[in-house]
Formats: structure tokens, C-alpha cells, sequence
């Protein structure tokens, strides 16, 4: 069963790909084939009594979800099922695997090996996509390519067709590689993964990048980190100089993003009043644009939802016991204030396995 489910997640990467360019029901049908596969070929495991306390969780954010849903239709006059299976996906996904598997023997058997696949397959896409913008190539051969995009064309597309969530990702699975070993046994990944991120040029993967490496600098002696820190700072200003990379986290740069955010949020604001105000922020229904992830997040579900589901991340983040797998729950929260992406569709089934792993543990 193990083994099957490894080759399942080894796919997981090119959903958004499929989706792209033959339509999502042969994504769908594949996950449903794999889910009733596994299903019936291998027995279920056993509910233990001391996950009441997330299970009970679990059971709330799907009654927000249900909620959601009932006042859409009824107070707004539409279904709010795209946004459910958006920020709701990762549950049902989670109880799969909280009656199909062992945590612990899976992670033990090849979760060393899925994150270094991750890491190559994120990082190789954004190269390949980079040379195809910078060269003699068009720039439609991205697999990703979307023209409607086209405030990302600058930029490579990459495996998920998002920078931020190329870029994040990647230093997110780095900082989960590097809680299950040292570095010395990762120094060629961590080299894909610094490539990675300063070839896509999104700010996200920058701040994410920046608090990986303050937490590796931590575990270094003072001297030695004063020298890391002051080499790596005039090597930002020359990269700023020569390259631009860094213009995403630029003073500039942030200023415009929090107009932005200040824009969507009044703009949301004005939407609400037209509906059912308290109703709306409550259990959401109202979209705001995307760029402002955690007002996106409350619009499309909800404050109810939201806060429910954040307490489940922290959960898992008191829980976790290793201070790289910690990093990485702080990494995934700060790339999400942009763009939503501890829902984007690899981490639908990436998120559930860190979930069980640290709130439904099986010792045996």
C-alpha cells in the first residue's frame, strides 16, 4: 500500500499540467480510481481515542464548509462549491489517509525520497521554462503557458504555473528535507532549490528563502553568523545591482503590494454591504481578488472557517518536534499573506500527510 501510494504522490506534481491541457476530469477520475483502489484492496486502519481532539476540528471546519454553502445559496443566490473545493479539498484527502495509513511507515519509507523529487521536478521546471523565455525559443512551450496570464510572462511559469508557489514550495519542501537529516546530505538539493527560487524572481520565494536561511544560521557559531550574514548582504546588493532579482522585496515594491491589499480590501468591503454583511464575513460566499491571501481566504469561507483551520496549522506546528519542520509551517503562513498557497493542488495532498503525521499519530 505504501508503495502505491509513493508512486500516486510522484504524479501529483503535473495535476495542474493535465488540468491545463486536457481538462480536469482526467485528474479527477484518477484520484477517485486511486482513492477506491486502495480502498478495496487494503483494509482500513483503526481510529484511536486520543484523536478526538482533531478529529473534532475536522468535524467543525466541514460544518463551516456545509454553512458556507447553505447561506451562499439561500442569502446570495449561488453555489459556493468551487470556493469549498478549493480550501476544503485537503479534508477529505486527510480522513483518507488517517484510515489508510501509517504515518510513520510511510515517512520512514519514503518521504526522504518524495521531498527530493519535489525539490528536482520544482526546480528543473523553472529552470527548463527559464531558458525557453530567455532564449530564441516561444515563450508558449512552457508547459504552464497561459496567455491570459500575462502579468507573468516576464517570469518562468514552472511546474504549478504560479511564481509564488513555484518558488515557495520549493523552499518549503527544502526546509522539510533538511528536518529529516543534515545538511551535508542535502547540499546538492539545497543548491536546486537556491537556483530555483532566484530564477523565478517572485518575492514570496524570497522571504521564504531569507527565513530558511536565518534558521540554518541559528545552529552556527555567533562569529561565524556574523560573517554568513554580512557576506550574504553584500552579495543581495550586488544581485540588486546587476540582476534585479530583489526589486519583489523592495521598499517600492512592498508599498505597491499594500496599496493593493488596501484596494481588494475596500473593494470586498463594498461587495459585503450589498449581501448579508455579518452572514458574509462569518461564513464568506463573497470573493475578493486573489493577491490578498488571507482576505481571500475569509471572503471565499469564511471567519468561522479561517480561524478553525489556522488552529489546526498550529496544532501541528506545537506538535512537530524538529525546528525545520516548524520553519516550514512559518514558511507556508508568510508565503500565503499573497497568494493562497498551502491550497494550491500538490499541497492538497502534501499538507495532509504533515497533518497526520504529527496530530494522528500511530506508534505501533
Amino acid at each position: 500500500r505504501y508503495k502505491v501510494f509513493y508512486l500516486f504522490l510522484l504524479t501529483v506534481p503535473f495535476f495542474n499540467i493535465i488540468n491545463l491541457k486536457f481538462g480536469n476530469a482526467i485528474v479527477q477520475a484518477f484520484i477517485l480510481s486511486f482513492f477506491c483502489f486502495t480502498l478495496l484492496l487494503f483494509r482500513t486502519q483503526h481510529i484511536r481515542y486520543g484523536w478526538f481532539a482533531p478529529l473534532l476540528l475536522i468535524f467543525i471546519l466541514i460544518v463551516c464548509l456545509l454553512l458556507s454553502e447553505l447561506h451562499s445559496v439561500i442569502n446570495l443566490g449561488r453555489s459556493n462549491i468551487d470556493s469549498i473545493r478549493f480550501f476544503g479539498l485537503f479534508i477529505p484527502v486527510l480522513l483518507f489517509y488517517i484510515i489508510s495509513y501509517n504515518p510513520k511507515v510511510f515517512a520512514e519509507k519514503y518521504l526522504d525520497k518524495l521531498l527530493r523529487y519535489y525539490i528536482l521536478v520544482f526546480s528543473l521546471s523553472i529552470m527548463i521554462d527559464y531558458f525557453i523565455l530567455h532564449s530564441a525559443l516561444d515563450i508558449s512551450l512552457q508547459l504552464m503557458y497561459r496567455e491570459e496570464d500575462w502579468s507573468y510572462v516576464t517570469r518562468p511559469f514552472g511546474i504549478t504555473g504560479q511564481p509564488s508557489v513555484n518558488s515557495v514550495l520549493l523552499v518549503f519542501f527544502y526546509a522539510l528535507l533538511l528536518s529529516r537529516g543534515s545538511f551535508d546530505k542535502s547540499k546538492l538539493f539545497f543548491l536546486f532549490m537556491v537556483i530555483g527560487v532566484l530564477l523565478q524572481g517572485s518575492g514570496s520565494g524570497f522571504i521564504a528563502l531569507i527565513i530558511l536561511l536565518n534558521m540554518m544560521f541559528m545552529s552556527l557559531n555567533w562569529l561565524i553568523r556574523v560573517f554568513a550574514y554580512s557576506f550574504i548582504f553584500l552579495l543581495l546588493l550586488q544581485l540588486v545591482q546587476q540582476f534585479k532579482f530583489f526589486n519583489k522585496i523592495s521598499l517600492e515594491y512592498i508599498s505597491r503590494m499594500i496599496d493593493v491589499f488596501m484596494w481588494q480590501t475596500n473593494e470586498w468591503i463594498t461587495l459585503v454591504k450589498k449581501s448579508e454583511p455579518i452572514i458574509s464575513v462569518l461564513f464568506g460566499g463573497v470573493s475578493s481578488a486573489i493577491d490578498f491571501g488571507p482576505l481571500y481566504f475569509i471572503s471565499n469561507v469564511g471567519l468561522i472557517y479561517s480561524i478553525f483551520f489556522l488552529i489546526l496549522i498550529f496544532m501541528s506546528f506545537l506538535k512537530a518536534k524538529e525546528r525545520y519542520e516548524k520553519s516550514a509551517f512559518l514558511i507556508l503562513l508568510v508565503g500565503s499573506l499573497h497568494y493562497p498557497i498551502m491550497f494550491y493542488a500538490i499541497m492538497v495532498f502534501v499538507l495532509p500527510i504533515l497533518l497526520q503525521k504529527n496530530l494522528f499519530p500511530v506508534k505501533e
